[in-house]
């Protein structure tokens, strides 16, 4: 698989061709449908008339399930606070000076952050929600 191809999934957020975000409603062979009846014909970024939606504070701030905590301080390592993802399962999201999503787990009882993986947009977020939650997110 090419790095440039898209991994979509239903459900998924992306820049359709009005520069709106669109949420992909299907995906039949090479044919991309979002929920608002656009058809995309490609799953290559570099050809398709649509791209991913890269994470960023104010992404994060449209999500309606992930709320930030304005916990700063040097005792866990970062200063900007992070996002709660989802308190069930201890999903945390750190932004760091790369600009990288950092996604941990985080084990209340131990006050410890465990590393899962690092995103550059939303769709794979959403993916990782998925997989841990079994949950959908809503972009505002």
């Amino acid at each position: 698989m090419k790095s440039n191809e898209l991994n979509l999934m239903v459900g998924d957020w992306v820049i359709g061709e009005s520069g709106n975000y669109e949420q992909i409603a299907g995906i039949i062979g090479r044919a991309v449908y979002t929920k608002q009846c656009s058809i995309l014909i490609s799953l290559d970024w570099q050809s398709s008339s649509i791209q991913p939606i890269p994470l960023s504070p104010e992404v994060m701030e449209k999500i309606e399930s992930i709320s930030k905590n304005e916990n700063r301080g040097t005792r866990y390592g970062f200063l900007d606070g992070y996002y709660n993802i989802d308190r069930d399962t201890g999903l945390v999201a750190i932004f760091e000076d790369d600009g990288l999503l950092y996604i941990y787990t985080y084990e209340y009882s131990h006050e410890q952050f465990q590393l899962v993986s690092t995103f550059e947009h939303l769709h794979q977020l959403q993916q990782l929600i998925r997989l841990f939650t079994n949950k959908e997110i809503e972009v505002k």
